[in-house]
């Protein structure tokens, strides 16, 4: 036994002087030749070795080489794929023969590997992986099996140790033809401690990342203790510190910087990783013309604990907040801005399901003196497998401070709870509730197709009875100027919509404003081009209460022919009636506009592409009705207008008290026009206006006159008579007025004016001048029955007396004259007839008398004086003006003089 332990310490210190001199026997810088040739048989590539190779056995296993590179593949841009300055591995000799793998630090210094992909997407390392192993494969099968098989039945090592890794001035760059992209991965530099299994060891590592395409650069380091335990699987990252600062000028962020710290922990075979105190921090730093603020900071803090095996996650504590402002950003939507968000998260991995059983979001953002603050919970659930997610109870509370809202500021509430499913492309809000001050909306929703270019929704909305006119001014909205600063006390709207991005429709439409219901349904079609549809029912409103109120300070407007023409007509809207698409009509219960009260009124719109018809229009009003239908055709260059109107049964009387405060006229009024016309202004459309109609006036009164008392004063005047002051009304009561007319070109004529009351018959004719606004009318008076039926004692010797009338002027200066002249001529004539038949028959007897009184009756018949007198009135007005020191009038001129006062009232 003594001589076999002899011989096998013999044998040791054999070997082991062997290995010892066995560097000195060998230099293995003589084989580099053989090495490159073997590299290139192998590889296909050059294996260049400048320096010296070193080599020792005992007590390490050591190669140290020199300056080394491989060559690139063919057809590739660098000419080496791989360098290194220097590299030095070596393993303790005798820890190997116990199984111990101990290695001293490994150092690599001045690694420079070139990865390459040319525009076919083939990369220079393929050559490498794609060696003869493949077709080898075959032959090899069994042995490796055997091999498979020794391995499986050797021992593995019973221990691992490494003193450290120390990498310097390492480069890798990388090059993808195909895409475009080039990166660098530049000065890394890495060290570590020892590397004990189960035993931390300090890592520290920096590098410098650039990128061609964005331009941009980056500097990472990182800090941490390393723990691996390969034999347990475990795995630790003690007081990590992972730093990034990149810098870009292509992007709108100029530099942005991450910090990430925490203790990260991994036990593999429980399937367990935590991370505690994760705390992530972040600075942004905007410039150029896009920037949208020019600092921000960014913070997540929580701690990550997530069970692999029971596949289940959850983040407690977790709060993400974010700050930023935009001082010297031109424009800037804030000034100053923070939000927080919070909450514990829980995630179920197999179900892929995520819960935040309560979420907490704040806000706030400020800009010069304006402020918001907002605060939002609500509890989440999100299945993203389903791409389903679940708000509940959210509730969304905002204030709004600005010095100029009336009481400097504004609340904002929200609850509602929504459902979103991506996958269905749905969303469901149930029992929104929105109060803005005193506005409370109400609504139901869901939408359809969200993620698609047509989406559609449809909701139920309420929104509560509230005062617009209070809320318009508690938020600054400027209201126009409305004659009833009662109105817009109440509005209410209850409706149904339905629409997408390209229509929408209201129906059940119910709308209170006020003491007024608007109901029915609304649509619009086509944003781009609206075409509206509409069928509305309103019950009743007072439209002069919203209206301006009229100027107290307002002047008369000059409405001569000559006034007229020197302004410049303003056109119509004539692109807006072209762009007009509207169908639909509205039905009104009780309408009062203008002053004029109306009811049951029905308006038809059928307009699209310039043709605009309202028809049938209708309404009842003052006992009767008005019908008519109007065409407006904007197609062409040149508006055309047509209408066909017709009133009937209609009390003109409180018309015209309602519209103007004074009824110059009363009775039954039935009338019709047929009228058309064409041009771009108010002025054109006179000018052009042509057609017929007709009209009539029974039972009524001339307002501001009264005849027969004129003609009683006036005949007592020339008599040298007085009469006391009359109490009856100052109306010319008539039986029935109308006439018919033509239009042409904007000139009424009228040929065939007739009035008849139980005193007077009036007729005549004339025609009124639209473009001018002028009147010329010639009218014949003629006193036709007793005085007594309008008050007064009959004086029967003025029947059959006929007055000439002329009227001239403007609209707004109507200019009525009498011919006086004629009429007394013709009154002396016939009295001097009479009293020359009264004398021959007294002298010569009745027959004799009667033939000689019919023969100078005709001999004395006055002359016809239709039109010359009425044109003397005028020549006599302004003589007499002339005068500077005018007679006493005589009885004639007193006649004349109240006849025309009589008629300026009336007209």
């Amino acid at each position: 036994m003594r001589i076999l332990i002899k011989l096998i310490v013999a044998f040791l210190v054999l070997v082991i002087a062997a290995l010892v001199a066995l560097p000195f026997i060998i230099d293995p810088n003589d084989y580099k030749d053989q090495i490159s040739q073997q590299v290139e048989r192998v590889t296909g590539r050059t294996l260049t070795l400048q320096g010296d190779i070193g080599l020792s056995v005992f007590p390490w296993i050591a190669l140290e080489l020199g300056p080394t590179s491989l060559s690139n593949a063919s057809g590739f841009k660098a000419d080496h794929f791989a360098q290194v300055e220097a590299a030095e591995i070596r393993i303790k000799l005798m820890p190997l023969l116990r199984k111990e793998l101990e290695v001293d630090t490994i150092v690599l210094d001045g690694l420079v590997l070139n990865l390459e992909t040319n525009e076919a997407g083939v990369t220079n390392w393929d050559d490498l992986t794609g060696t003869d192993a493949d077709a080898e494969e075959s032959e090899s099968a069994a042995s490796s099996a055997d091999v498979a098989k020794d391995v499986e039945s050797s021992p593995a090592l019973t221990a691992i140790s490494i003193a450290g890794v120390r990498l310097t001035n390492a480069n890798i760059l990388w090059s993808d033809d195909s895409k475009g992209e080039q990166f660098q991965l530049r000065n890394m530099n890495l060290t570590t401690d020892p590397l004990v299994p189960g035993k931390p060891t300090s890592v520290k590592a920096a590098f410098d990342l650039i990128s061609a395409q964005p331009e941009a650069r980056a500097h990472i380091t990182l800090d941490t203790d390393l723990m691996l335990d390969l034999e347990n699987q475990q795995y630790a990252l003690n007081k990590l510190k992972f730093t990034t600062v990149a810098q870009s000028r292509e992007l709108p962020v100029a530099q942005v910087s991450f910090d990430l710290r925490g203790d990260v922990h991994a036990d593999m075979q429980k399937q367990i990783i935590n991370i505690r105190d994760l705390a992530l921090k972040s600075q942004l730093n905007g410039e150029g013309p896009d920037a949208m603020f020019s600092e921000a900071e960014i913070s997540l803090n929580g701690h990550l604990l997530a069970d692999l095996g029971n596949e289940k996650a959850s983040i407690s504590e977790f709060k993400l907040s974010a700050s930023a402002n935009s001082r010297g950003i031109p424009e800037p939507l804030f000034t100053d801005a923070k939000i927080q968000l919070s909450g514990d998260v829980s995630a179920d991995l197999a179900s892929q399901s995520v819960a935040i059983p309560q979420l907490g979001l704040n806000l706030e953002a400020s800009k010069d003196k304006q402020k918001i603050v907002a605060q939002l919970s609500a509890q989440v659930a999100s299945d993203p497998a389903k791409q389903q997610t679940q708000l509940d109870n959210l509730q969304l509370a905002a204030t709004i401070t600005d010095p100029d809202m009336p009481g400097g500021k504004a609340e904002l509430n929200l609850t509602t709870s929504a459902t979103v499913d991506l996958e269905k492309q749905t969303l469901n809000v149930a029992d929104l509730v929105l109060q803005l001050q005193d506005l409370l909306i109400q609504a139901q929703l869901n939408a359809s197709d969200i993620l698609s270019e047509t989406p559609s929704f449809n909701a139920d909305l309420h929104i509560n009875p509230f005062n617009l006119r209070s809320l318009t001014r508690d938020l600054q909205i400027e209201l126009p100027e409305m004659a009833d600063t009662s109105t817009l006390e109440l509005f209410e709207l209850r409706t149904k919509v339905s629409g997408s991005n390209e229509h929408i429709a209201l129906t059940d439409l119910n709308i209170k404003l006020d003491q007024s219901t608007l109901a029915g349904q609304f649509s619009v079609r086509n944003f781009d081009k609206p075409a509206l549809r509409f069928d509305l029912k309103l019950d009743e409103i007072d439209a002069d209460r919203y209206l301006p109120p009229p100027s107290e300070d307002e002047k008369p407007k000059t409405s001569s022919g000559s006034a007229a023409s020197s302004a410049e007509p303003e056109d119509l809207p004539l692109d807006a009636i072209r762009e007009l698409n509207a169908k639909g009509k509205i039905e009104i219960g009780k309408l009062k506009i203008s002053g004029v009260h109306s009811q049951n009124i029905l308006l038809t719109l059928d307009a699209e592409d310039g043709l605009v018809k309202l028809s049938p229009l209708r309404a009842e009003m003052y006992q009767g009705q008005y019908q008519g239908n109007v065409v407006i055709d904007a197609r062409n260059d040149v508006m055309k207008l047509s209408m066909d109107e017709k009133l009937q049964g209609v009390q003109a009387g409180p018309l015209l008290d309602d519209l103007t405060g004074d009824s110059k006229i009363s009775g039954t009024v039935n009338a019709s026009a047929k009228l058309t016309a064409s041009g771009n202004n108010p002025d054109a459309i006179k000018q052009t206006l042509n057609g017929s109609g007709d009209f009539s006036f029974s039972e009524g009164a001339l307002k501001g006159v009264n005849l027969a008392d004129a003609i009683r004063r006036a005949r007592a005047a020339i008599s040298g008579q007085s009469l006391p002051e009359s109490d009856e009304p100052v109306q010319t009561d008539f039986s029935s007025l109308g006439g018919s007319f033509t239009a042409r070109n904007g000139v009424i004529d009228n040929q065939d004016f007739s009035l008849m009351s139980p005193l007077l018959r009036v007729s005549g004719a004339g025609n009124v001048d639209l473009p001018q606004e002028s009147i010329d009318y010639a009218l014949r008076v003629a006193v036709v029955g007793s005085l007594e039926g309008q008050g007064g004692r009959e004086i029967t010797d003025l029947r059959g007396l006929t007055i000439p009338v002329r009227i001239t002027g403007s609209f707004d200066n109507p200019r009525p004259s009498v011919d006086l002249a004629g009429l007394l001529r013709d009154r002396a004539t016939e009295e001097l007839r009479g009293r020359a038949a009264e004398q021959i028959q007294d002298r010569l007897g009745d027959k004799v008398g009667e033939g000689l009184g019919g023969l100078l009756g005709g001999a004395l018949a006055p002359k016809s004086n239709d039109a010359a007198p009425a044109e003397e009135a005028p020549e006599a007005d302004s003589a007499t003006e002339e005068k500077e020191a005018e007679p006493a009038k005589s009885p004639e001129d007193q006649l004349k003089d109240e006849l025309q006062n009589r008629l300026r009232r009336l007209f």
